[in-house]
């Protein structure tokens, strides 16, 4: 009776399916653990969403109260822009009556209703991030008389270390 001295192999299909499960695992541990690798070493600058069109009327270097602050003008109705930064994920306090609504809930497809200077609305978002998270309020104003009847002014703050 012979003994066979030559090791067992495992069929080439197993060896295939293990490196195809193996590759599966790392895809998923990669997908999860790369998106907060990539914000530690490439953070991305800190800005607030600014809508279509908006122009910058002034800048202002950081301060005690911000690290910066951006004046912006838009043709866009007041009532919008409130409504671009709602979408944007903002918490909005709208002032009574801005907005042709008697409560201070934003409600899709309203105009303003006052042609003389007045304040809109205020408001506050955030951006998180592994190490670039920053947020923003938003101050925004209507009844100007020129080419840009709203402005906004942009207030961003940076997370402190």
């Amino acid at each position: 009776m012979a003994i066979s001295t030559s090791p067992r192999r495992l069929p080439g299909w197993v060896l295939i399916a293990g490196m195809i499960v193996a590759l599966l695992i790392a895809g998923i541990i990669m997908a999860t653990v790369l998106r907060p690798i990539y914000n530690l070493v490439f953070p991305g600058k800190a800005s607030a969403p600014i809508p279509p069109g908006a122009v910058e009327l002034e800048y202002k270097e950081p301060s005690r109260f911000s690290d910066g602050e951006w004046l912006y003008g838009s043709d866009m109705p007041g009532c919008e822009v409130v409504q671009f930064y709602i979408k944007q994920g903002s918490t909005c306090k709208i002032a009574p009556l801005a907005c042709g609504e008697t409560n201070q809930a934003l409600a899709g497809g309203i105009g303003e209703t006052a042609n003389s200077l007045q304040t809109i609305a205020t408001c506050e978002g955030t951006r998180a991030a592994v190490v670039a998270s920053h947020s923003w309020l938003v101050d925004i104003s209507g009844g100007y008389n020129d080419e840009y009847p709203t402005r906004f002014r942009v207030y961003l703050f940076k997370e402190r270390d």
